[in-house]
């Protein structure tokens, strides 16, 4: 039992190397944009995000994404940055704090940093909107791989759908793309061309 158990746990640490050092081949090595999407610092913990309205526009056509995220969140210690997350091949527009002061932002790879005016005291709540636009990632092996899929039907209608599960929500809108803090509840608002139909996770409202 005690070899058994021993066994289990070296495999279980050269899963661990492998996954996140480097692979069989040698061909990949833990990198800053790995820890910016992995851990949880100060600016990421310092906030709790609460509800979250995405309102999107899709264009089949052109392949883009276009919209505003606007996150809803209470301060669980006091800050003067936060952080979110979107794929760095997709752009920010602006960034508003509760709905009237615009932004200063920098990013790192995925990670978005937004530079506050001032400290947000601990227990306030806030809302910053992102305004964003671009060409998502395009999956190559759905769902294996994180991605659009812009697809034709039978009779040569758009099909599109998106697989983000392993990869993270945060390749096609911007949000707290860490599985430590899931909103409390979130609208979804999308505009597709008028044939066309959007199915989306929720309750029709």
């Amino acid at each position: 039992m005690k070899f058994l158990k021993l066994t289990l746990v070296l495999f279980f640490i050269l899963n661990v190397s492998l996954s996140h050092g480097q692979s069989l081949d040698g061909s990949y090595e833990f990198t800053k944009k790995d820890s910016l999407r992995g851990s949880i610092t100060p600016p990421r913990s310092c906030y709790d995000v609460h509800y979250y309205h995405l309102d999107v526009k899709i264009d089949p056509e052109k392949k883009t994404v276009e919209g505003s995220n606007t996150i809803f969140f209470e301060v669980v210690s006091s800050t003067s940055v936060i952080q979110i997350d979107l794929f760095e091949n997709m752009n920010i527009s602006s960034i508003d704090l509760d709905g009237k002061k615009k932004l200063k932002f920098h990013r790192k790879f995925n990670a978005v940093f937004i530079d506050l005016p001032e400290e947000l005291a601990q227990g306030t709540m806030h809302r910053i909107e992102i305004a964003y636009n671009g060409e998502p990632t395009i999956s190559r092996k759905p769902p294996w791989d994180g991605g659009f899929i812009w697809e034709k039907d039978s009779v040569g209608n758009p099909w599109i759908a998106v697989a983000c599960q392993g990869t993270g929500a945060s390749l096609w809108w911007p949000n707290k793309d860490h599985q430590s803090d899931e909103p409390d509840s979130m609208l979804i608002s999308v505009t597709v061309p008028e044939e066309l139909e959007n199915i989306s996770n929720g309750r029709l409202r």
